[in-house]
C-alpha cells in the first residue's frame, strides 16, 4: 500500500527503509519519538494537511516548500498513533521507495492559499 509524504530534497530518501531512521518526532520539538514514519494516505490528504499547518502560522513560504520532495513510500501501519492523526497524518513503517520527485508549483499554491501574509 501506498502513502505519501514530504521531506528535504536533500535526504536520501533510501534512509526511510533504515529501521534507525524510522522514528517520527514533532516538527515543533517536545513529545516522544514514535515508531513508524509520518505519512498521509494520499498526496491531497498530504498537501490539505500541510495546507492546514501553513493556515495555522506554522510559516511556511514558496522558498522553503521547493526544497521539498513528495516521496511516495509502500509500508505497512506502525502499532503507534501519528501525533496528527486527527489531521490525517499515519504512522508507517516503509518497506520500499516507490518515487521521488519536487512538489509542483500548483501544490505549492494549495498549500500557502490561506497562509496569514506576513511583511
Amino acid at each position: 500500500m501506498s502513502f505519501y509524504r514530504l521531506q528535504d530534497s536533500d535526504r536520501d530518501a533510501a534512509e526511510l527503509l533504515d529501521p534507525a531512521h524510522q522514528w517520527s518526532e514533532n516538527w515543533g520539538g517536545g513529545g516522544d519519538p514514535r515508531r513508524g514514519v509520518s505519512v498521509c494516505w494520499g498526496v491531497s490528504t498530504l498537501i490539505a494537511y500541510f495546507a492546514q499547518l501553513a493556515a495555522a502560522g506554522i510559516g511556511y513560504d514558496t522558498d522553503f516548500l521547493a526544497t521539498l520532495v513528495v516521496v511516495e513510500v509502500d509500508g505497512d501501519p506502525s502499532d503507534e498513533e501519528d501525533e496528527d492523526a486527527a489531521e490525517g497524518a499515519e504512522l508507517i513503517i516503509p518497506a520500499r521507495i516507490a518515487s521521488v520527485r519536487p512538489l509542483t508549483d500548483g501544490e505549492i499554491a494549495e498549500i500557502l492559499a490561506d497562509a496569514p501574509v506576513h511583511c
